[in-house]
C-alpha cells in the first residue's frame, strides 16, 4: 500500500478556494438540507453528511457532491466506502478498478463497514491505489485493522453552528429512521416506561424509506406505535425543525447498534442535550451514561437531578465540549491537514 507515503506531488498553492471532489451514490448527492426526507430527498445519515459537507467548505474549499467518475474536476477526490458497494460483487470489482485507475489524489472517507466483508483481492487493489484513510471515531479505526488498515487519519464528519442549547425542559428525544435494524422497537419501549412520567417523549423521523415491502411494513407499524405514545412525533423534520426541538430538549436516547458515527448524536451534543445510551462501543468516549439494559436507562432519565443544577450544567458542557471536534471549523482544520500531506 501506498498509504500516507511522502512520495506523493506536491499540491500547487491555490490563492482562491481549493475543489474537493465527494464521490457518493447517486440517490444521495442531490439531498437537500432545506427539505424534509422523502422518495424525492433521499438523505438519511449520508445525504446529511455530504451535503454539509458542501457547507463546511466555507471559504477555503469548494466541496462537490458527485456521483459519476466523468464529473471530476479536482486535484483530490474524496469516495464514500458506498460509492463502491451499492450493487452486486461484480459492480464492486468494476467500480474499484475505474477508481484505481483514476489519476487523482485519492482519499477513502465514510463510516461504511461493509468493506470488512469485501473480497480481499478487491479490496487491496483499492487501498494500493489510495493516498489517505480516514476514520471518523476510534471504533471504526481498531475495525479497519481487521483488512489491514493501520495508518487511517481522524476526519470528521462536520455538524453546523445552528445546532446550540436554548433553555432546556425535561424532554427526552430520540431520532432518525424508524427500523428493526436500528432497534427502534427500544425506542418504543423506552416510550411506554416513560409515559407515566413528567418526562416528555418526542420523535423526530420516520419510517424507512427502503427496503422490501415486508420490512417497510414492519417499520410502518412501528413508527405508527411510536406516533400513538409519543408526546410529540415530527414525521421527516427538516433540519431546522430538529435543531429547533434539540435546543429546548435536555435528554436524548441512543439506541442504534450499526451507527458507527450517529449524526443524531452529534447533533444533540452540539444543542447541550445529554446523551444516554444502550451499551454500544462508539460511544464509550462520547457519554457517562451508558446502560446494559433499557430499564437502566429509563430508570437513569426518569432519576435525573432537576435541570440548571451543577450536575446538569457540567453535562451540558461536556456534551458542548465534545461536539467541537466536529464542527465545520474542526472539518476544515483535518481537511487542510490531510490535504498539506498529499
Amino acid at each position: 500500500m501506498n498509504l500516507l507515503t511522502n512520495n506523493n506531488p506536491i499540491l500547487s498553492e491555490h490563492t482562491n478556494k481549493q475543489t474537493l471532489d465527494f464521490l457518493l451514490p447517486e440517490r444521495f448527492a442531490d439531498y437537500d438540507l432545506a427539505k424534509p426526507p422523502g422518495f424525492n430527498n433521499r438523505g438519511g445519515g449520508v445525504g446529511t453528511k455530504y451535503a454539509r459537507v458542501e457547507e463546511a467548505g466555507g471559504d477555503d474549499y469548494e466541496c462537490r457532491r458527485i456521483h459519476d467518475l466523468d464529473q471530476i474536476e479536482s486535484d483530490i477526490v474524496f469516495a464514500d466506502w458506498l460509492w463502491f458497494c451499492v450493487g452486486e460483487e461484480i459492480q464492486l470489482k468494476e467500480q474499484v478498478k475505474s477508481f484505481a485507475a483514476l489519476d487523482k489524489m485519492k482519499v477513502l472517507y465514510g463510516s461504511e463497514l461493509s468493506v470488512l466483508r469485501w473480497p480481499r483481492q478487491t479490496l487491496e487493489r483499492l487501498l494500493d491505489s489510495v493516498h489517505v484513510v480516514t476514520h471518523n471515531t476510534d471504533y471504526q479505526k481498531s475495525l479497519y485493522r481487521i483488512v489491514g488498515i493501520y495508518n487511517s487519519l481522524f476526519l470528521c464528519d462536520p455538524i453546523p453552528s445552528r445546532f446550540r442549547p436554548d433553555q432546556k425542559a425535561r424532554r427526552l428525544v430520540c431520532m432518525g429512521q424508524i427500523e428493526e435494524s436500528k432497534r427502534s422497537a427500544a425506542v418504543l419501549d423506552i416510550f411506554q416506561r416513560l409515559s407515566e412520567t413528567e418526562i416528555e417523549c418526542i420523535y423526530l423521523g420516520g419510517p424507512t424509506l427502503w427496503g422490501s415491502p415486508n420490512y417497510a411494513r414492519k417499520a410502518n407499524d412501528l413508527a405508527s406505535a411510536i406516533e400513538d405514545i409519543a408526546d410529540m412525533y415530527i414525521l421527516n423534520a427538516t433540519e431546522a425543525e430538529v435543531a429547533k426541538v434539540l435546543a429546548v430538549s435536555a435528554f436524548h436516547a441512543h439506541v442504534a447498534y450499526l451507527d458507527v458515527a450517529s449524526c443524531s448524536q452529534q447533533e444533540n451534543a452540539a444543542a447541550g442535550v445529554v446523551t444516554f445510551s444502550l451499551t454500544h462501543p462508539t460511544m464509550k468516549n462520547r457519554t457517562k451514561y451508558r446502560y446494559n439494559s433499557i430499564d437502566a436507562l429509563v430508570d437513569a432519565i426518569s432519576s435525573y437531578p432537576d435541570l440548571n443544577t451543577e450536575t446538569h450544567e457540567t453535562d451540558m458542557r461536556e456534551a458542548l465540549d465534545l461536539a467541537e471536534m466536529w464542527s465545520y471549523e474542526a472539518w476544515r482544520g483535518q481537511i487542510s491537514g490531510i490535504t498539506r500531506m498529499l
